[in-house]
């Protein structure tokens, strides 16, 4: 393992064990991620069981994100040396309509497409979206879906667990009387 990292300029450094306090960059990279995971489940009203899938799409969205760390490009293309294709990307939680196969329909008066939420854009290695279908509660993967995201789950935005929620309505009129007061 030295030689690895003194070949590679890495320089190997370890933390007493249970001690997070040492580790700072990384615990608050993973509070970073709670927050966003906290955000798009309570935000579109999905099932707390799906944090994981939440979870591995904050980590998508911030390598695809501009960072202080680097100039003028996202992680994903100083890992990669390719500029990201970001067409994939769809709100969390998005209602959407996924297309049925004519091999798993019954029959031609059969439905040709499911109501689905969206959880993520990948399923190990297929390139589909991860989707939840309302009606049964199953786990689908298909390429072929059309998403609605200007038709919101929710009409409520979470600013804090806890706390009232808040039509959006009430918090546009909010922000319009607080840039009102500002002018004036």
């Amino acid at each position: 393992m030295s030689q690895f990292c003194q070949q590679n300029g890495i320089i190997h450094e370890t933390t007493v064990p249970y001690l997070p306090e040492q580790n700072g960059i990384t615990e608050r990279a993973i509070a970073v991620f709670f927050k966003m995971v906290r955000c798009m489940l309570w935000s579109v009203g999905v099932d707390l069981r799906y944090w994981g899938k939440a979870f591995m799409y904050a980590i998508h969205i911030r390598s695809l994100t501009l960072t202080s760390g680097l100039k003028e490009i996202v992680p994903y293309e100083a890992w990669t040396r390719h500029k990201p294709n970001v067409s994939h990307l769809h709100i969390f939680g998005s209602l959407s309509w996924a297309h049925v196969s004519k091999q798993v329909r019954k029959g031609k008066l059969e439905s040709r497409a499911v109501k689905v939420q969206l959880l993520g854009w990948w399923t190990d290695e297929t390139k589909g979206y991860q989707l939840e279908d309302i009606e049964n509660g199953k786990l689908i993967t298909s390429r072929d879906v059309q998403f609605f995201e200007d038709n919101s789950p929710s009409e409520l935005a979470v600013m804090d667990i806890g706390a009232p929620t808040v039509s959006t309505g009430d918090l546009n009129n909010f922000i319009d009387n607080a840039i009102d007061r500002e002018a004036n």
